[in-house]
């Protein structure tokens, strides 16, 4: 394991490594302007939409203080062996590197903050993929309540690797882009962040929902 826990303050962008994730993080400072985040509505995908199968949504359950997969994109899918959708992201990592990512993801929701997300990843044809992983705070439709919309960007091409599964993952750093806003973030009531609410599932072009 060769994590590194750090902060990013200036030039964001040129720290992101993959051209997704910087195309991503882009799009949602663009977005939300002054604020600290976008709604999750004004996502307008056209700009990135060969970036569709790349993204992914991950809600937190508040009450069993986990995460789910509400969204994940057919790379994605690919990329880690089997559809994600309503599986929790931590899984099948040890429990001190679960802790570290678990930690960012939390920050990234209670700081109103973009997280990333660096790994290693190991098929089961023996081969090593890298790969990056940014969330970004949106709020939800008609509350208060925030998402962290992201995407998984592999640094070689799932498809050609051929593996069916990852057998092994290897936390390699995870850091909070800290950005600056001049709105106040509306923070979640209570009531709000009990139990967040699934609703009913659909397909989309480049992803599974």
């Amino acid at each position: 394991m060769l994590y590194q826990d750090t902060t990013i303050n200036d030039g964001a962008d040129s720290q992101i490594l993959h051209p997704g994730s910087r195309r991503l993080f882009s799009l949602w400072e663009t977005l939300r302007a002054e604020r600290a985040f976008p709604t999750r509505e004004e996502f307008g995908f056209e700009p990135i939409k060969d970036l569709m199968p790349d993204l992914l949504v991950l809600d937190r359950d508040h009450l069993r203080n986990s995460y789910r997969f509400r969204l994940a994109g057919t790379r994605v899918c690919r990329l880690l062996g089997e559809n994600q959708t309503g599986k929790d992201p931590l899984m099948g990592w040890d429990s001190f590197e679960a802790d570290v990512i678990g930690k960012h993801l939390g920050m990234a929701l209670s700081e109103c903050q973009p997280a990333l997300v660096r790994m290693r990843l190991k098929t089961d044809n023996g081969q090593i993929v890298a790969a990056e992983l940014i969330v970004l705070p949106v709020q939800m439709r008609e509350s208060n309540r925030i998402q962290l919309l992201g995407g998984m960007f592999a640094f070689r091409d799932a498809q050609v690797i051929g593996h069916t599964s990852i057998i092994v993952r290897e936390l390699i750093s995870a850091r909070m882009i800290w950005t600056e806003h001049r709105e106040a973030p509306k923070r979640p009531s209570t009531s709000q962040i009990s139990r967040p609410k699934f609703r009913s599932l659909s397909v989309i072009d480049g992803g599974k929902a």
